[in-house]
Order: C-alpha cells, then structure tokens, then sequence
C-alpha cells in the first residue's frame, strides 16, 4: 500500500511540476531522489507568506501529499537540555563587560532608533544596554516576533502542520545551539553591523532576512541572493562562515543522510537558507547529491 501510495503521488508530483514550469512565476522548489527510493523536496519559505494565498502551487501541494517526514529549520519548542544549553550561552556570554554599555557602541543613529525600536516594541530601554550587540538584536527579534504574532504570516510552516497527513513525523535540523555560539563568537563589529541593519529593517516592519514578498512568490532567486544574501555576507564576513556556511553543511550532511533510505520528505526552511553559492541547494550539490531545481 506504501509503495503505490508513494508511486502514485511521484507521479502526480512530476505532473504538477510541468504544470507550475507553464504557468507564471512562483515559489522556487527543488527535489533530490536517492538510490533506495528516497524522495526529497525542499521548499523555501517567506515570514510574510499568509497561510492562504497565491505560494501554495501543484508542485507543493504534491509535495505535502506524498510526504511521510517533513522537516524545518528548529523544532518549535526546544528540548530541555537544548533549552539549558542556550541559556547558559546567554548568561555567560550575552553581558558586556562590566562599566560598558551599548549605546555608545552604536551609530548616533542607531541611537535614536534603538530607543525608537524599544517602545515600540515594548522593551524597557535599559534592558537593552548591558547586552551584547547580538543578545540586544535577538531580545528585540523576540519582541518583534511577539508583536507580530496576531498578523497572518509564516503561512507555510503553519499550512503544513495543519495539513500534513496523519503519521507524518515533523522533525527539525535544530542548530540553534550552533547559531547561538556563532553568533557569540561573532566579531564585535559586525555584531553592531547586524543590529543597527535589523533595526532599520523592524522599523520598516520586516525582519532580518525576510525576503521582499514579491521576489519570494515569484521566485526570483538572483533578486533574493542581491537583496538579502548578500548584503549579510558584505557587513559580517567573518560571521558568515559559521553562522551561514557552517550551518549549510550541518543541514546538507543530514540530507544526504536521508538519500540512502526510502522516504518521502518536503523540507521547509527560509528560501534565503536555498539561494547563493553556499546554499543547501549548492552544498548538496558539492557533496555529489544531484538536485533538480534552480
């Protein structure tokens, strides 16, 4: 039952991609087959995708469908030891040494917007200012994200745990242990690049790396890699090894992994993880494993 189950939705999957090739633009898709059957189709996603709208196409739908593993970035809620782990990155390493404060540290600026941003948010001005630049732009990424918790947004990763079928496993490729010591280790400066980027960027009501919407639901990847990918690799070179290269490898790895066995499985990761020289798509590609797609 299995086997037919997964025979018919493959076809149905090589049907819908000639369909979505004919019809107009959309989100980029790609798709690894493994030697025993596996069956691997890795989705990029945008936080500002609603959970209804013009991304779902026959292509992701037969995706979904045929999937019995579904992947994302990090799991919705942490283990306890992953839990333990992060604050214990946090209060070793979040603080600025004693006697400094951040915003001298900052552009003038980024001064008035770091106070502008706070309010609005909803953070006391003085919690932010014995943190380290990358602890200070994660608390506001945190009150960002609680702001906009109400709006109709990550509609992709809210579509496929609502519509997954039964028995599906959800996992995640949870390296957000990783992230959080690259992003510690990061130098200073670029640390103080980054904030004062996302700031101006949260003031506009978009995050850090979310694609323009536009660019994402038309798929146009050379767009995403200018605007996004690689302004990052411009104002934090040294951080971009570890917090993006690194991280790809680790994902790639696990991936390839997948390929010696027989399942089906979508992942859903943020589409900025899939475009640029060191994307998913690209390690995989270094590593041997063939990838239809962009």
């Amino acid at each position: 039952m299995k086997m037919r189950r997964g025979w018919l939705a493959g076809g149905v999957f090589a049907l819908a991609l000639t369909v979505a090739g004919a019809a107009l633009a959309s989100p980029a898709i790609w798709r690894v087959h493994g030697a025993h059957g596996a069956d691997i189709t890795l989705f990029g996603s945008s936080p500002n995708a609603p959970l209804a709208g013009a991304w779902r196409t026959p292509a992701f739908d037969a995706a979904l469908a045929q999937a019995d593993e579904v992947w994302f970035e990090s799991p919705d809620k942490p283990g306890p030891l992953t839990t333990l782990r992060l604050f214990g990155i946090i209060s070793m390493q979040g603080s600025l040494p004693r006697g400094e404060t951040l915003s001298p540290l900052l552009s003038p600026e980024g001064q008035a917007r770091i106070k502008r941003l706070a309010v609005k948010l909803g953070v006391p001005p003085a919690k932010l200012e014995p943190m380290q630049p990358w602890w200070a732009d994660l608390t506001l990424t945190f009150a960002f994200g609680d702001k906009t918790k109400d709006k109709d947004r990550n509609g992709v990763e809210r579509w496929v745990k609502a519509h997954a079928a039964k028995g599906v496993r959800i996992r995640a490729f949870d390296t957000v242990v990783h992230d959080l010591e690259a992003l510690a280790a990061s130098p200073r400066d670029e640390q103080i690049a980054d904030l004062e980027f996302a700031m101006a960027r949260r003031e506009q009501g978009i995050d850090t790396l979310e694609p323009d919407y536009a660019d994402w639901l038309a798929g146009d990847l050379p767009r995403i890699e200018r605007e996004v990918v690689d302004p990052f690799r411009a104002r934090a070179p040294k951080s971009y090894g570890p917090f993006v290269v690194e991280r790809h490898r680790l994902w790639a790895e696990e991936i390839q992994r997948l390929t010696g066995g027989d399942r089906k499985v979508l992942v859903v990761v943020g589409v900025s993880n899939l475009v640029g020289p060191d994307s998913l798509p690209a390690m995989l590609r270094r590593r041997g494993v063939a990838v239809e797609g962009p």
